[in-house]
């Protein structure tokens, strides 16, 4: 997993930009330092998303999610204020 989002591309939306993105579920981790699950998304454009959510997601399924962009890194985007608005496993 590691290799495959650090071949990906931030997302080119600028900071508190709304953006809707579907993609992959790749990594779901829970952090007891923070209370909540941190997941990471990979699209079929291979944008790299990564944001903290209160549950945590089935890994390899695909979902729909609305957020705000609240940074960027090398590979991957941030996003807060997320919402999950469709899924498929």
């Amino acid at each position: 997993v590691d290799a495959r989002i650090a071949r990906c591309s931030p997302l080119s939306a600028e900071v508190g930009d709304k953006v809707e993105l579907t993609g992959e579920v790749v990594r779901c981790q829970y952090s007891a330092r923070f209370g909540t699950w941190f997941v990471t998304v990979l699209t079929a454009e291979n944008l790299a998303v990564w944001f903290g959510y209160r549950e945590a997601l089935d890994l390899d399924s695909s979902i729909t999610f609305r957020g705000t962009v609240k940074r960027h890194t090398d590979s991957s985007t941030q996003l807060n204020r997320v919402k999950i608005v469709g899924d498929s496993k």
